[in-house]
């Protein structure tokens, strides 16, 4: 089917993920981003679970060094081995990811046939179920195990002083948000420290943190504070990453008008957006934006880039998308390699694309297509990088594939 990117509206989510505020607030932000409740994209890509297993390998470590008495840290003890370095915890993450992806597409064939292999069947619903699955299992092959800190099991913890837990559940209904805060921790002196991992890069290129992550720590206080009673002092914001300790400003006046501007939103919570482009902001939040099928003004954002040719310095200037008419069609067994011109003029082909995409029938030549969340092997020039012109779905190796691709035609 052709994608309903002349759709007039939309349904707005209940509540607002906090790791979707940037999306909502920041300066480059797109509001239907975070606020669609229905993602035309579903599913993560591999690479999505490489960085949460980081996230965990980090927040292993710095439970190792609160076992050895200490405060969080910019890098962990020497004596986690390869834990005490950055590059030493992403070649651990990338073989246990390689290890668990390879156990687990073995172990659902045998007992979940409805979505293995994991390359074919990346749905919400298998992505939960995936993390629960690949945790223990990185647990399990980590060099070094800490002392467990309580999880976010059971009943809701209390939230007062004394508190100190990992992943504990903060929403707030009078702003419509909700999230779970990677570490809280509520000292004698009546201030809660909220601490958030991140296994990637977290500052910008001028040096200073994230919009959206400062956002999301601000969020996780004014949640916290709409749910504690009595509320406490104050608050100490840090975002723990591989570089450092970063702090993020938690002063009561800083809160209160952030809180001003959510409020100052008057947004249709639960209801449908009278008008979706009123929401849509195109730009560089489209790159990971699971709503660009349905998004006339990404279309029109990415065929101006095309047409234009940008080049993006250090990453993809566009995501890697493509649509056009139907030139040429070379039909394997489970695959097709497909020839597109592109509305700019230009040739692009995909190869290997599943024929899974096509239940009823193959596309044709002449016929319009749209194809989304692609993969490509063609790299920077100098450091530059432009749209491609060769695309494929399925690559040589599971992790040069693209997972989520999704493919529409006009009927």
């Amino acid at each position: 089917m052709k994608p309903s990117r002349d759709a007039a509206t939309f349904q707005v989510v209940d509540e607002l993920g906090l790791s979707r505020l940037g999306d909502l607030l920041g300066t480059r932000a797109c509001k239907r981003k975070a606020l669609d409740r229905h993602a035309a994209l579903p599913g993560k890509a591999p690479g999505a679970l490489l960085g949460t297993l980081r996230h965990w390998i980090l927040e292993a470590a710095i439970q190792g060094w609160w076992r050895a008495g200490g405060i969080v840290p910019a890098v962990p003890l020497a004596e986690w081995g390869m834990l005490e370095s950055a590059d030493g915890r992403r070649l651990i993450a990338g073989r246990l990811v390689d290890e668990a992806v390879a156990r687990m597409n073995g172990e659902l064939s045998r007992t979940e046939p409805w979505r293995a292999p994991l390359s074919r069947a990346w749905a919400p619903i298998a992505w939960h179920n995936v993390l629960v699955h690949l945790r223990s299992l990185a647990v399990a092959q980590l060099p070094s195990k800490p002392i467990p800190v309580p999880m976010a099991s059971g009943a809701p913890p209390k939230l007062a002083r004394g508190l100190k837990r990992t992943e504990v559940p903060l929403s707030s209904k009078p702003l419509h948000l909700r999230g779970s805060a990677d570490f809280v921790e509520w000292t004698e002196d009546d201030i809660v420290r909220i601490s958030d991992f991140k296994s990637g890069a977290v500052l910008e290129p001028e040096g200073h943190l994230k919009e959206g992550y400062v956002l999301q720590l601000q969020g996780y206080a004014l949640a916290l504070d709409d749910m504690a009673s009595p509320r406490p002092k104050g608050f100490r914001l840090e975002v723990v990453a591989d570089s450092g300790v970063f702090d993020v400003d938690g002063r009561r006046e800083t809160l209160g008008v952030l809180r001003s501007r959510i409020e100052g939103q008057k947004l249709p919570w639960g209801q449908a957006a009278a008008t979706a482009v009123d929401y849509e902001t195109a730009g560089p939040s489209c790159m990971h934006c699971p709503q660009r099928p349905r998004c006339a003004s990404y279309t029109q954002y990415a065929e101006e880039g095309w047409r234009s040719n940008w080049v993006g310095v250090g990453q993809r200037p566009l995501p890697l998308d493509i649509w056009g008419v139907v030139e040429s069609i070379e039909a394997g067994t489970t695959t097709l390699r497909v020839g597109i011109r592109s509305p700019e003029g230009e040739r692009r082909l995909v190869a290997g694309l599943a024929r899974r995409h096509f239940p009823s029938r193959l596309c044709q030549i002449g016929e319009p297509i749209w194809i989304y969340a692609l993969q490509t092997l063609e790299g920077a020039r100098s450091g530059q990088f432009v749209h491609p012109l060769n695309f494929h779905e399925e690559g040589p190796k599971p992790w040069t594939s693209a997972w989520t691709t999704q493919v529409f035609l006009t009927k």
